[in-house]
């Protein structure tokens, strides 16, 4: 194995190709773990639609030492975090736990990554709690409408489908396909672990080596880069009370250097509560609860949309003033005090994410995975401070453009013709291709602890998302 130190960040591969990844805090009582692999619903063929996301979930059902009260109990009994999420990449199991408990987490996450037991009853119980989970997503249109939007604008990709999966694919999964899935695609050479807090980075590597340090195949074969990007428009109508829509076009990948130069334009456009949407459709004409725009990067490209959210009698005005307000940004470009005032927003979202262990564990990760090194803080500093208020202005040129956009449409539409739709767009609309659900009544959510780890881990998100395109 090789390591390498720069100040309190060290990093060693181990031989089989698995990263380590640590971050020493000294004035830190606390570590947050995680161990990342490069798998998730990009890599799933149509019939394993959601299997990445299942998997995760099995792995915390229990070992041959654990069972899944155990590994909830020892967690717990310790005063720390355990959590599992599937993106449409990675697939994580991070812990955030006391310093003195951080070889626990690992053994913990080790046994549960290679030892889980995949049990023909567990497996049984588990697929009624995710067919809960994708049910009780179908009955959110938030989260409904942005999965429209990704399918709509990656048409045919794996990267466009819907990290949760499907009910069939999932009631028809079987413990060979879940188990045969995990041992291609949990592959040392295909994993990382970082760990940022109080920590001692030997003995992060020997817990690592001692975990996945063995000989490992090569990981799966590469998925199929990203379709160009062409005009679209895609509805799906439902007896909701809100109409939802998303539309934009091809942003940034991760590893894009210029993604400072669009985070800038989307705190002007619509990244926070002085942006310009919000300012003008919700704060001063009151036609919308929501509205803003937004960023999503993967390492092969990503998206630059809007989202809106409004009654059927405000989507005609609300429309007409999002046309005004990215023409207008098109032709006369951002203000002088907007661009310093996004650049200064950048810098401190970015410092304060540093307060976060659990910001510099994602950190880690991100830095390894677009750039194979560490960057330093103060190099993210410096290319913030680097764009232009002309590089700004010539994004907003290049990514305003909405005659080139896709757009995703859910509310009480009719039919392609309805009225209402053609004022968000000329079209020609299409009906969503996907298997349109009946609204089902609300199901129970998950318990209150769960539900605030996950904002916790959504907030750290999110904080990553506005300092460094995520």
């Amino acid at each position: 194995m090789k390591t390498e130190r720069t100040g309190e960040v060290a990093r060693t591969s181990l031989d089989n190709g698995l990263v380590v990844l640590t971050e020493n805090i000294p004035t830190s009582v606390s570590a947050t773990l995680g161990v990342w692999v490069d798998v998730g619903s990009k890599n799933e063929a149509p019939q394993d639609a959601g299997i990445s996301h299942f998997v995760e979930h099995m792995l915390f059902k229990g070992t041959p030492t654990r069972s899944a009260y155990d590994i909830a109990d020892l967690m717990e009994g310790v005063g720390g975090y355990l959590n599992g999420s599937t993106d449409k990449e990675q697939t994580c199991y991070s812990a955030r736990v006391v310093d003195r408990h951080l070889a626990l987490s690992l053994d913990l996450i080790g046994d549960m990554m290679n030892n889980s037991l995949f049990a023909p009853d567990d497996l049984a119980v588990e697929k009624k709690v995710v067919v809960d989970e994708i049910k009780t997503y179908e009955d959110s249109p938030p989260d409904v409408i942005h999965d429209m939007f990704l399918r709509t604008v990656w048409n045919g990709h794996p990267l466009g489908r819907s990290t949760i999966g499907t009910e069939e694919v999932v009631r028809g999964a079987s413990r060979e396909q879940l188990v045969r899935y995990r041992d291609r695609h949990y592959v040392p050479s295909s994993m990382m672990v970082t760990v940022a807090g109080h920590v001692d980075h030997d003995l992060v590597v020997e817990k690592a080596a001692q975990w996945f340090g063995a000989p490992g195949q090569a990981p799966a074969e590469h998925v199929a880069s990203l379709p160009p990007v062409h005009n679209r428009y895609v509805y799906r109508s439902r007896n909701t009370e809100q109409v939802y829509v998303c539309l934009g076009g091809e942003g940034l990948a991760l590893p894009d250097t210029d993604k400072y130069k669009l985070q800038m334009l989307d705190n002007v456009l619509g990244g926070g509560m002085s942006s310009r949407l919000f300012q003008d459709i919700r704060e001063q004409r009151g036609l919308v609860y929501n509205i803003g725009s937004y960023i999503y990067s993967y390492m092969e490209g990503g998206v630059f949309g809007i989202y809106a959210v409004a009654g059927p009698e405000s989507i005609p005005e609300v429309m007409t003033r999002l046309r005004h307000i990215c023409d207008d940004l098109r032709r006369n470009g951002i203000t002088q005090r907007e661009f310093e005032r996004s650049r200064e927003y950048l810098k401190g979202s970015f410092a304060l994410g540093l307060e976060s262990s659990s910001y510099r564990m994602m950190r880690l990760m991100r830095s390894q995975q677009c750039y194979q090194r560490f960057v330093p803080p103060e190099e993210v500093m410096a290319r913030i401070d680097a764009v232009t208020i002309d590089d700004v202005n010539d994004f907003a040129r290049r990514y305003l453009d909405l005659e080139r956009y896709c757009v995703a449409a859910l509310g009480p539409f009719k039919g392609a013709k309805n009225r209402l739709l053609r004022s968000i767009g000329d079209g020609p609309w299409q009906e969503d291709p996907s298997v349109l659900e009946k609204p089902r009544p609300r199901r129970r959510g998950r318990g209150a602890e769960a539900q605030a780890l996950d904002a916790a881990a959504g907030e750290a998100a999110r904080a990553l998302v506005s300092a460094e395109s995520r």
